[in-house]
């Protein structure tokens, strides 16, 4: 080549790369306005410089041009045409555009779903130092997806992506390098505590789950905070939940409800549900029927079991909503198919009224049957009655005992008295006295008003441990100041009769009285004998008849045997023989022996009634046959004379003796009969008295 050929080459050489660099540096120049343009959100500007410099093939212009297209900033969004960009900056190398195309392969979006190809776009990026690839690289090898599953690999490409603070990197490191540990890796926890900080939400609430492990309520409140403050509606529900409790922050419930209320317009359906639950009980706030149901019914749309379930009973009920058995059906029926136990003891309910269908025991007993197999206690309890009664099952007693102790091992307090109850009448068990005290005294301890009562009766008795008046009247006065009548009844006598300690006849009759308001008919009884007698109120014929009136008509044979005798003889009422019979009627046919003689002797003067011997025989007969001393002794008088039954001298005379022994049996050395009715008796029987 000749000199002046080789300086002209030389000279276009030097021109060319002036030109290169004059043409490099406004590319730099205008591809820095496009950048200002589009930080600023001038996307017009930004797109208006950013298309030529692209179609120049400008790879960071071709980049952010395809994150324009991908998000629709400025532009239609366009998946497909942002691919294509991508991939003409991803070609050149530019490793921000090779992890987005990755993204999109891997998403399948713009383009076919390739989860090989998304791997190896970035790889590439990865290997340039890209931190997001190397966090995406290092998910697909822990996956498996797009290359074989390598977890030491996606170890080492998290570690890569967590130095250079990528917060979701640094979050998978620690969980994977706990995940072989019990969670308490120093290493582990300093990743998630760096990731936490810069504000990744799953580290905060994973911290804060920790903390709850060490029972550490403070330092979960911290974490659960800092998710809340970012908007995690699983942050604000379980802070929600410290704020109601007081656990590692002051009670508040005022906070509380502001922040179930944040999570819940969230549509997170726990939060709805306890804002719900919130409403409901009047916690912290009105008490508000119409804005539970309304959350119960945002929750239960979600598919809440639980929401599911207390909505149906409000529409059961009527609380908040309408009365509708359909709904209530409805969701009763959704919540029993995901397990809802109490939806299951519901719908069992609605079997067993005909409220769901027709009236089906046997479903009934077969949703109680399920929810106790899941577990509840109620169910376990409320199917060992089935048994019991033979409702819907043939009764087994043995498999009632089963289901009874299993919900008593749970601390179901009723289960426990219930168990208390089949030990002590040894009902398909032998009698255990000692262990029915036992599963009394749980229950009791536990604050269960019947047992409490049982175990003061047991105490009264001396069932199964060491007779203690004072504990019977201690355990009674416990149920009674729960309200539970039979410990008031059974208080209000120990009181009247000192049993604990001196006689207190004003307290014993606030007691019964209390009992009697609330229809328990002994307690009417023994009132009416207060009333009578004068004994701890003003003595009064008007209460005492009134009270013992109220237990006769519920059927209490000693009151209707006792109001019997008041008519027959005029006590406090005028004589009336015919409301004598009627009630002495009344408590013989429940086989009361004393309103049996009773009524054999009016029917023998007929005083009420016709008189007729037969009749007379047949009450005192019955009488008898239950161990009435007067009974047998009427009866023998019956057979002496033959009235009503043919003459038999060897019965009256066996009579007789069954009614001496009878009285010397229930009261040693007490002579029950008068010695004179004695030799009257033996004398009809033809024998001198002894």
């Amino acid at each position: 080549m000749s000199r002046s050929r080789f300086r002209r080459s030389i000279s276009a050489a030097i021109v060319t790369l002036l030109l290169s660099a004059a043409t490099a540096a406004a590319l730099v120049a205008d591809f820095d306005t496009a950048l200002k343009a589009y930080t600023r959100g001038d996307y017009a500007l930004a797109l208006a410089n950013l298309r030529p410099l692209a179609e120049q093939g400008l790879a960071s212009a071709q980049t952010y041009l395809g994150h324009m297209l991908r998000l629709g900033t400025g532009i239609a969004a366009s998946p497909g045409k942002a691919a294509k960009w991508y991939g003409m900056a991803a070609a050149q190398g530019d490793p921000a555009a090779q992890n987005q195309l990755g993204l999109m392969t891997l998403d399948g979006q713009g383009m076919p779903r390739d989860a090989a190809a998304a791997f190896r776009w970035f790889q590439a990026a990865a290997a340039q130092g890209h931190a997001g690839a190397q966090a995406n690289l290092a998910a697909l090898y822990e996956g498996g997806r797009g290359t074989g599953q390598d977890l030491e690999a996606a170890t080492r490409w998290y570690r890569s992506a967590a130095l250079q603070g990528i917060a979701t990197a640094q979050f998978q490191l620690a969980r994977l390098l706990a995940a072989d540990g019990d969670g308490t890796d120093p290493v582990a926890q300093s990743w998630l505590q760096r990731a936490a900080k810069r504000g990744h939400i799953a580290a905060q609430l994973a911290l804060a789950a920790s903390a709850i492990d060490r029972a550490d309520p403070a330092a979960a409140a911290n974490w659960f905070q800092m998710a809340a403050d970012q908007g995690s509606v699983e942050g604000q529900y379980r802070l929600a939940q410290q704020y109601t409790h007081g656990q590692g922050v002051p009670r508040s419930p005022a906070k509380a409800i502001s922040l179930f209320q944040s999570a819940a317009g969230q549509g997170f359906a726990p939060a709805q549900f306890a804002l719900a639950e919130i409403y409901r009980d009047g916690v912290g706030t009105a008490r508000d029927y119409g804005q539970a149901a309304a959350w119960f019914l945002r929750a239960a749309n979600q598919g809440h079991r639980d929401a599911q379930a207390l909505l149906g009973l409000l529409y059961s009920y009527g609380i908040g909503v309408e009365p509708d058995p359909a709904e209530a059906l409805r969701w009763t029926r959704l919540a029993a198919q995901q397990d809802n136990t109490v939806a299951l003891l519901q719908l069992a309910s609605l079997h067993d009224r005909g409220l769901a269908t027709r009236r089906d025991q046997n479903a009934a007993t077969q949703l109680l049957r399920q929810a106790a197999e899941l577990g509840a206690a109620d169910a376990q309890f409320l199917l060992a009655q089935r048994y019991q009664q033979g409702r819907g099952l043939e009764r087994d007693y043995t498999t009632a005992h089963d289901w009874v102790r299993r919900a008593a091992m749970q601390g179901y307090a009723p289960a426990q008295n219930g168990l208390g109850l089949i030990y002590g009448s040894g009902l398909g068990i032998l009698p255990d006295l000692p262990q029915a005290a036992h599963w009394y005294r749980l229950a009791a301890t536990a604050g269960y008003a019947p047992a409490q009562t049982n175990l003061g009766v047991v105490y009264a008795n001396g069932d199964g441990v060491e007779r203690d008046p004072l504990a019977a009247a201690t355990w009674s006065a416990r149920a009674a100041r729960q309200g539970d009548a039979e410990a008031q009844a059974n208080l209000g006598l120990m009181l009247r009769d000192g049993m604990a300690s001196k006689a207190t006849p004003i307290a014993a009759a606030g007691w019964l009285r209390r009992a009697a308001d609330q229809g328990l008919a002994r307690a009417q009884l023994e009132l009416a004998r207060l009333y009578e007698t004068g004994r701890g109120v003003f003595a009064d014929a008007t209460g005492a008849i009134g009270w013992l009136k109220q237990a006769a008509v519920q059927g209490q044979a000693a009151a209707q045997a006792s109001l019997g005798r008041k008519y027959e003889q005029g006590i406090l009422v005028e004589q009336d023989y015919a409301e004598a019979v009627k009630w002495y009627r009344a408590a013989a046919d429940q086989d009361h022996p004393a309103a049996q003689n009773s009524l054999g002797l009016m029917y023998l003067r007929g005083l009420g009634v016709p008189a007729s011997d037969t009749e007379a025989a047949t009450w005192f007969e019955r009488a008898a046959d239950q161990g009435s001393t007067e009974g047998q002794i009427n009866l023998a008088r019956m057979y002496q004379d033959g009235l009503g039954v043919a003459r038999d001298d060897g019965k009256a005379r066996a009579l007789l003796d069954e009614a001496a022994q009878s009285a010397r049996r229930s009261q040693p050395g007490i002579p029950i009969l008068q010695s004179a009715q004695i030799a009257e008796a033996t004398r009809r029987a033809g024998d001198q008295p002894r």
